[in-house]
């Protein structure tokens, strides 16, 4: 679990947490936390592709953001940023990586 640490001007759409859980052989379900509700999403990971760790210009500044590419068809591929509202260090970054990648 994560804690908000921007200043979003809008109090509707502000994050208040963002979580991301590991299910063994399933897949990964993210949730966000919103002053107005919640976001669940899950993603099998027969659609994950790739993690990684991707480095990011944002508001003239360089941030770690853990990244997901996923593939639902032959064709169509998305890039899924996690935790990019809250914007943990790139060493919390590298503990959930490395937990992704362990049998």
């Amino acid at each position: 679990m994560v804690k908000n640490k921007r200043k979003d001007k809008g109090v509707h759409f502000k994050t208040i947490r963002e979580e991301l859980i590991l299910v063994k052989n399933l897949g990964i379900q993210l949730t966000t936390k919103y002053t107005t509700g919640l976001k669940t999403v899950f993603i099998p990971f027969e659609q994950i592709r790739r993690i990684f760790i991707n480095e990011v210009i944002y508001r003239s500044r360089v941030i770690y953001v853990l990244s997901l590419l996923t593939k639902d068809t032959d064709v169509t591929e998305k890039l899924v940023p996690l935790f990019f509202n809250t914007l943990p260090r790139i060493d919390c970054l590298k503990v959930i990586y490395k937990k992704f990648k362990s049998p």
